[in-house]
């Protein structure tokens, strides 16, 4: 084997066994260049929109002493306040980078630096899950490109920029992972993971009309994979080894008032 081709097998080996290294990678490189890029906004907490402060809003009402389950909003329609849909989990990284940063550079700096990381948290799942969309649908060297495409998507990667606290660019993590799963060719495995990726969905936005409809594509999609497939949401859940309990088990992480609301099916007709 000349030189050329050799070289063209060990790079083909290298894509091939270290392609979840390299993502990482190029997400470290990309968390590095945004940083850099948006230092002031970082610096001036410059929050791009009502999503984000609401958010902000409702990690620091966390850290303040409100329950887990209470996401009632007392800056919305005072004294009373208003009862929001949101998520903690969200929350969470936000929330724990603040903790984090707070004893050694203040609150102040420490809301900035989480806000300011964050969002790009979300990044390294999304680009680890169309890696491996690509991997399994068109080539196990090919999923370079997915990282070109979707750094290129400009309107995508405005969800993951510092400063971006609100929860779409986690809705797109658990999309790209749910992907994953639909085209994962060992079925169980694939069931699983796009089982974690819709309960995290449904948990952050399961009142929103579109995350439903993505849903019920997702179960449309999987119904057409294959001749082993269900042929209900109830088969393939059962395929994926999950009962109706996991199934409804975003309904136990979100506040008790909106619950029902949430778990109800659309009225028919």
């Amino acid at each position: 084997m000349n030189e050329p081709a050799k070289s063209g097998v060990q790079l083909r080996d290298e894509l091939d066994r270290n392609w979840v290294k390299l993502t990482l990678i190029a997400w470290v490189l990309l968390v590095g260049w945004y940083v850099f890029d948006r230092g002031n906004s970082i610096h001036w907490l410059s929050l791009g929109d009502t999503d984000d402060n609401m958010r902000l809003a409702q990690v620091r009402a966390l850290l303040d002493g409100q329950g887990w389950y209470d996401l009632r909003q007392y800056r919305l329609s005072p004294p009373k306040g208003f009862d929001i849909h949101w998520s903690r989990l969200v929350d969470l990284p936000i929330a724990g980078m603040i903790l984090l940063f707070r004893p050694f550079v203040g609150t102040g700096e420490a809301e900035r630096m989480a806000c300011g990381l964050a969002p790009l948290l979300p990044l390294s799942i999304t680009m680890i899950g169309l890696a491996a969309t690509v991997r399994r649908l068109v080539s196990p060297v090919a999923w370079p490109l997915a990282i070109v495409f979707l750094v290129g998507a400009t309107a995508t990667m405005l969800m993951f920029m510092p400063d971006r606290v609100d929860h779409h660019g986690w809705q797109l993590a658990m999309l790209s992972l749910t992907v994953a799963g639909l085209c994962d060719p060992r079925q169980a495995r694939g069931g699983r993971d796009r089982g974690r990726g819709q309960c995290i969905l449904a948990d952050d936005r399961a009142g929103d009309a579109a995350l439903c409809r993505d849903g019920r594509c997702d179960h449309r999609i999987a119904l057409g994979m294959g001749p082993g497939r269900g042929t209900s949401p109830d088969d393939l859940c059962a395929d994926a080894g999950c009962g109706q309990r996991d199934r409804l088990r975003p309904v136990r992480l979100q506040c008790q008032p909106r619950a029902a609301m949430r778990c109800a099916d659309p009225p028919s007709g």
